[in-house]
């Protein structure tokens, strides 16, 4: 591997080989050395990081050749790219930072080939105003199209599991996105200055980060039973008459909650606003929210009880939908990535070959029921 900044401004470097069997290059690696021209990639290279040869005169004149500078499948740079901008097929990721601040790029078509979309790479794009992601991608990683203002349509596909922090951050033109279900957190500012109208929280988020939604135009939210904990200032300065929280037990951050009124005889933000209803069961963390924060508290009535006994769920489906799915493998692997925890109850439910151990063997088996491979976990 050549690692990050390895020969940052190295400014009499003029020619590179890079020997086979290197995979990756780093971030920054050959940044600022404005004398390489000539520079050799062997096909091992599978990685290469953000701005690995910005200003270089061999990125200038690959620029010119073709606005799409692409390495082994690798779109390296778009800087160039103007207008609507058609991603050519065989490109399979696009590096981190590839169309940074790139102001001339309207419209991206990305092909079903990409699989992943690196950091920041479409941020400060601010002409962009549309693009759809591919189905083979899986995460959206964070600040990727952060600061696009002119962005109001974006397609994420049902594969995406994972939406990092400021991914959509100042996308001021966003008033509609769908969240995919197999999402389990929402990051902190993700939506951040995104003036979204209407939203809908998947069942399986567990967390929702600081800021996440800040200053947004949605005037109702319900936040599902999965979600244990929502972030300061999650859904602050939002024009909210109502916030239902179904998690009696979630714990909600200081001004996760609240309007922002201007004072225009003062010239600045003066004070706060809380006139909205929170909705909750009785004696729940949101019912205290609501009336340390002077807000008006509506009952949802008695929280449920939750089932104790671990055979309340069946064999594989952890989060006790009734249903064996797609859902319930992603939650036994993360569990297995120790992104998330699980109660006595999924737990039992993950243990589908009852070893005593929740492991690899249990995600395939789950998989394979869903996919019918096996019709039982009783065969395995």
């Amino acid at each position: 591997n050549i690692g990050e900044s390895a020969f940052t401004s190295c400014t009499s470097l003029t020619a590179v080989t890079i020997p086979e069997g290197v995979t990756s290059i780093g971030e920054n690696a050959f940044d600022d050395c404005p004398s390489l021209a000539a520079v050799t990639i062997p096909e091992s290279v599978t990685s290469i990081g953000g701005d690995a040869f910005s200003g270089t005169s061999w990125l200038s004149a690959r620029q010119a050749e073709n606005p799409f500078v692409i390495v082994n499948g690798i779109l390296i740079d778009g800087t160039a790219c103007t207008g609507d901008v058609v991603i050519p097929d065989g490109v399979t990721s696009i590096a981190d930072h590839a169309f940074y601040r790139n102001y001339e790029v309207t419209a991206v078509t990305i092909p079903e080939g990409v699989t992943s979309i690196g950091s920041s790479a479409f941020c400060e794009c601010t002409a962009l105003t549309a693009v759809t992601i591919p189905k083979g991608v899986t995460a959206i990683e964070s600040s990727t199209f952060c600061y696009c203002h002119a962005l109001s349509q974006v397609t994420i596909p049902e594969t995406v599991t994972s939406i990092g922090e400021e991914a959509f951050y100042e996308c001021f033109a966003l008033n509609a996105v769908t969240i995919p279900e197999g999402v389990t957190r929402i990051e902190e500012a993700t939506f951040y200055h995104c003036p979204l109208t209407e939203i809908t929280i998947p069942e399986h988020v567990t967390s929702i980060g600081y800021g996440a939604f800040y200053d947004n135009a949605l005037t109702e939210i319900t936040i599902p039973e999965s979600v244990t904990s929502i972030g300061g200032y999650a859904f602050a300065n939002a024009p909210l008459e109502s916030f239902t929280v179904r998690n009696p037990a979630c714990t909600i951050g200081d001004y996760a909650v609240y309007s922002i009124a201007n004072d225009t005889d003062a010239g600045y933000i003066s004070w706060y606003t809380d006139d909205g209803t929170i909705c909750g069961y009785d004696n729940s963390t949101a019912q205290a929210y609501a009336e340390e924060n002077g807000f008006t508290f509506q009952s949802l009535g008695a929280a449920p009880s939750v089932p104790e006994n671990p055979a309340a769920y069946e064999a594989g489906d952890l989060d006790g939908s009734g249903t064996v799915d797609i859902m319930d493998v992603i939650k036994v692997n993360k569990f297995l990535l120790g992104s998330i925890s699980l109660g006595n109850a999924e737990k039992a439910a993950a243990d589908v070959d009852k070893s005593g151990e929740i492991d690899s063997t249990d995600s395939l088996n789950i998989l394979k029921y869903v996919v019918e491979l096996i019709a039982s976990f009783d065969t395995i």
